[in-house]
């Protein structure tokens, strides 16, 4: 439809039943449309997405109540969300996280790729800051010690467009 049409009266609902109607309209064709060997292939997906999930070692965490166990995908997860796109000139292409033993963090690798120009030191310095407020909210006081000495800011790439705006195919992979 454009903006010179008239709207149709009977795909516009105007009262409780014509929206009803015009539900059980919409819901029976999609219903209508739908190949009916989708059931063979239901299984097949469920199974290759169980197989695709990663295993995630659990990370010691001190909260109040006691120790806890954070996932390092969740870790890995809270650290891209607050690194990636707030600092300028910069896009986070992997966050690596290192566990000594069965459960306790010891550093944290994070690789960037930079756009030309931008102040690498600078930067650098930002993203620490910014991983360090995410390590303690997820892990407690004793991370920061920990995250001053080991956590590593390495650039991996430098490009002269916005690194944000680079395809996904383009950015490496986090591990």
């Amino acid at each position: 439809m454009n903006p010179h049409e008239p709207a149709r009266p009977d795909t516009t609902p105007d009262s409780r039943t014509d929206t009803r109607a015009f539900i059980a309209k919409a819901t029976q064709a999609l219903t209508d449309h739908a190949d009916q060997r989708w059931v063979e292939v239901a299984p097949r997906v469920l199974t290759g997405a169980l197989r695709a999930t990663r295993r995630s070692l659990p990370v010691r965490a001190h909260a109040p109540g006691g120790t806890v166990y954070v996932s390092e995908q969740v870790i890995t997860a809270y650290l891209r969300d607050a690194l990636d796109g707030h600092t300028p000139g910069t896009a986070v292409t992997a966050i690596r996280i290192n566990i000594a033993g069965r459960d306790t963090f010891t550093g944290l690798l994070i690789e960037l790729i930079v756009q030309y120009g931008t102040a690498i030191l600078p930067a650098a310095d930002r993203i620490r800051a910014q991983a360090a407020a995410v390590l303690v909210e997820l892990l407690g006081p004793a991370a920061t010690a920990i995250e001053v000495q080991t956590t590593h800011v390495h650039v991996s790439d430098v490009t002269v467009h916005n690194p944000q705006s680079a395809a996904p195919s383009d950015r490496p992979t986090s591990a």
